[in-house]
């Protein structure tokens, strides 16, 4: 059955499209809560996953008919999963460590920051090594795009152009999998 099928009896409070969605996109949501809060139990991520269809269906109001779900699921697990290790970590990890090594706002923000530069960089592998070299050379090394492309041998026009294209393809990979859609 489509999505868009699935949305519209979802919106309507057919809780047998929540069943088709969960049976559809269980193996989805678990792969994402255990990629991103890894380090908690089985049980705890099982939950996540469980805690993420419940919100699915609480905000069914607010989804796009035209859309995918995997989007919004990916993006209510990730959340769904951050809140947890958060809450995980907090409980476990700072009786284990002294306040004046590890600041709380420091760690969240390191997560975070290491997620999204894997998710980037999982997007530039899906780049020709030219765009992922302009792209690689510009925003992670700072260089400035003349020597970029006088020393891969494109005009500075090309290169910008390249540039570009490069962002909108990693923009679309990142929206795909969710990231379009979270709240900071």
């Amino acid at each position: 059955m489509k999505d868009k099928r699935l949305i519209i009896r979802l919106k309507s409070g057919d809780k047998k499209a929540l069943s088709r969605i969960m049976d559809k996109y269980s193996a989805y949501a678990y792969t994402i809560a255990r990629n991103t809060a890894g380090q908690l139990p089985k049980e705890d991520i099982e939950e996540i996953v469980s805690d993420s269809f419940v919100a699915l269906w609480s905000s069914a109001d607010k989804l796009f008919e035209d859309c995918e779900l995997s989007p919004y699921i990916a993006a209510i697990v990730r959340n769904q999963a951050r809140n947890k290790f958060r809450n995980f970590r907090q409980d476990v990890i700072y009786e284990e460590v002294d306040e004046s090594i590890a600041d709380k706002h420091d760690f969240q923000v390191n997560l975070d920051l290491i997620e999204a530069v894997r998710a980037v960089m999982a997007a530039a592998e899906m780049l020709s090594d030219t765009e992922r070299e302009i792209f690689i050379r510009h925003y992670w090394y700072g260089e400035k795009l003349e020597p970029i492309s006088e020393k891969l041998g494109l005009t500075l026009s090309n290169c910008k152009t390249k540039l570009y294209r490069t962002k909108t393809k990693i923009r679309k990979y990142l929206i795909e999998r969710g990231y379009g859609y979270e709240k900071k």
